[in-house]
């Protein structure tokens, strides 16, 4: 495997579930900064033998990271676009019985209400739809708009290495921020194409990604100040649901596990695509 391919490998793999917005000036590689970026990616990527990470960072590392985040951001935009508008794609449902991993191949209908998928309220986390009653609605947004964050291939080789897994063991706080993100970034724009024949009037731009006034830095994240404050406030939203002491862990997992079992299996529905 080329080294350049390596690196693709491990952005995809491990930086993207873990960072969607690296922090301004990432690309500059300072070896004394210990919690940098780079330095992250010195402490888990292996190198070539013999070769140094500053010269790797400089002409390989840093570009093929921008490549392969660019590529994976378009398609996942595009993913949670098809689902907000209606198409059908499959979705890989994952839940675990008795230690032994399952993967249950269904294809879901999307929100059909397009105008009531509030991303507002899947940002808020598990409390508010628990207290509501309607966590069957935050379970099909984890299961379709969520799944579209990772690859397929991505759920089966994380389950394969870590047999008794779950799918909510490979979702984290930052891919349901994500997700909440892109369509509070553009529903408005992917509305009006709906409700137009796809035409959308000359104004109507995303929320956070338009770039106006923006100058455009390569290996630079398009979103600016506001979209950036809403995904790390969604992401914060979801930390609880992933800490073992906190109400809402417990609430997430057992009403997966429920759900997974009887209305999440019962859908069934012909792709589209």
């Amino acid at each position: 495997m080329l080294f350049s391919d390596q690196v693709t490998e491990f952005a995809q793999q491990y930086l993207f579930p873990r960072f969607k917005f690296p922090d301004k000036g990432w690309m500059n590689h300072d070896p004394f900064k210990k919690k940098s970026f780079s330095a992250f990616v010195k402490r888990h990527l292996q190198l070539r033998p013999g070769k140094q990470f500053a010269k790797e960072w400089d002409t390989i590392i840093a570009h093929a990271i921008v490549k392969k985040y660019t590529d994976m951001q378009c398609n996942i935009n595009n993913d949670v676009r098809r689902t907000f508008m209606g198409n059908y794609r499959k979705v890989v449902l994952l839940y675990d019985v008795r230690r032994l991993t399952y993967l249950i191949g269904v294809s879901l209908p999307v929100d059909a209400k397009h105008s009531q998928c509030d991303p507002d309220k899947y940002a808020e986390g598990v409390s508010r739809w628990h207290e509501d009653g309607a966590m069957d609605d935050l379970m099909l947004f984890l299961a379709t708009y969520v799944q579209t964050i990772h690859a397929d291939w991505y759920f089966k080789n994380v389950l394969s290495m870590n047999p008794g897994a779950t799918y909510l063991d490979i979702i984290t706080p930052s891919d349901v921020a994500y997700a909440c993100s892109l369509i509070k970034n553009s529903s408005h724009v992917w509305t009006a194409k709906m409700s137009n024949n796809g035409v959308v009037e000359k104004g109507t731009k995303p929320r956070s990604t338009s770039g106006q006034g923006a100058k455009r830095t390569f290996g630079m994240t398009t979103w600016n100040s506001n979209g950036i404050k809403y995904f790390e406030e969604a992401k914060d939203n979801w930390i609880g649901a992933y800490t073992k002491a906190d109400p809402q862990y417990k609430i997430l997992r057992n009403y997966w596990d429920i759900w997974i079992k009887t209305k999440g299996k019962e859908i069934k529905v012909v792709s589209k695509e």
